[in-house]
């Protein structure tokens, strides 16, 4: 059984609400990086065991798993690994997208959050800041419900995106990383000044330069190949 990424400080310095996110974490960074195969089961047990936990946090963090499909609850084996791909993560990138099209173009919501910068600088990855620029411009558009959902796969996005779990999936995010950098720092820019639409442009454009990755999954699958090997 492989750990969790690694242990978790003493659980009782944690506050109870994050203690299920920081173990949601943990769990799908084992995930994502190819800790657990498809079909294997996991123990809630086992788990909170090595995590020195409780069951609780565990138990939560499993099911908002399932709300990611990155498990689901046999009837008779309980929760095992879901399948899933690098396409998975593209299709939640394309998502995201049309989202954002179909905010394009209507009226401004009133009184809109300024844009926290701060926020950019607790991310892992690209994928992370594209989903927190975007979660705040489809707030500024009024798109609450569209934004929430944004938010709910912003961990997913920034852990999968990082570059050592991307490769490891074939994606070489290397690859045009200083265009799709330029676009967010623009995207950054024009969110720190309030400039909503301008934002909202710069994200479209990273968007398709990230989707449009995909195209180096079997190069950079290779590659990966090869590192382990060696």
């Amino acid at each position: 059984m492989p750990r969790p990424d690694r242990q978790l400080p003493r659980a009782e310095l944690i506050p109870r609400n994050l203690l299920r996110d920081v173990v949601f974490t943990r769990l799908l960074t084992a995930i994502l990086r190819g800790e657990y195969r498809v079909g294997q089961r996991l123990r809630l047990e086992t788990i909170a065991a090595e995590l020195q936990v409780s069951r609780t946090p565990v138990r939560e963090a499993l099911v908002a798993l399932e709300g990611h499909r990155m498990v689901h609850v046999h009837p008779y084996l309980g929760v095992v690994i879901a399948p899933w791909s690098m396409l998975d993560m593209t299709e939640r990138i394309e998502i995201v997208s049309a989202l954002l099209r179909d905010a394009a173009g209507t009226t401004l919501a009133r009184g809109a959050s300024a844009f926290d910068p701060t926020l950019i600088e607790v991310t892992e990855s690209e994928g992370g800041a594209f989903a927190i620029l975007a979660e705040w411009v489809l707030q500024a558009h009024g798109r609450s419900i569209s934004a929430e959902w944004v938010a709910s796969e912003r961990v997913v996005l920034d852990v999968f995106y990082r570059p050592d779990i991307a490769l490891a999936h074939g994606l070489d995010t290397t690859v045009g990383w200083a265009g799709r950098n330029a676009r967010l720092t623009d995207a950054v820019t024009a969110a720190q000044e309030g400039g909503v639409l301008a934002a909202h442009r710069h994200l479209l454009d990273f968007a398709g330069e990230l989707v449009a990755l995909q195209d180096t999954f079997g190069p950079a699958r290779e590659r990966a190949r090869v590192r382990t090997s060696t």
